[in-house]
């Protein structure tokens, strides 16, 4: 059996050499996380959606950030939610 070819790279490197070479495909709600990103514990981003727009919010959260960001939602008028993104408390 052939050895395997390696090398330890730093963490810069890494992001160097695989930046742009993901599967070209962004989601609709990276926006949405970056903004979640710069939120003080004190701020809430709220918006309007459907249901489904609920459950993918959701899922783009707990798949990127993990428990880092709770999603809540309130039902609203007709077929659409209020939903809403803040930190999760520690």
């Amino acid at each position: 059996m052939a050895d395997i070819d390696y090398e330890v790279i730093s963490a810069s490197e890494f992001e160097k050499r695989t930046r742009g070479k993901g599967r070209g495909r962004r989601s609709r709600y990276t926006d949405l996380g970056k903004e979640a990103e710069r939120l003080k514990e004190n701020q809430v981003i709220a918006m309007t959606g459907s249901k489904n727009q609920v459950v993918s919010v959701r899922n783009f959260f707990k798949r990127n950030y993990g428990d880092d960001f709770q999603v809540r939602s309130v039902a609203g008028d007709g077929d659409t939610y209020e939903i809403y993104v803040q930190r999760a408390g520690k």
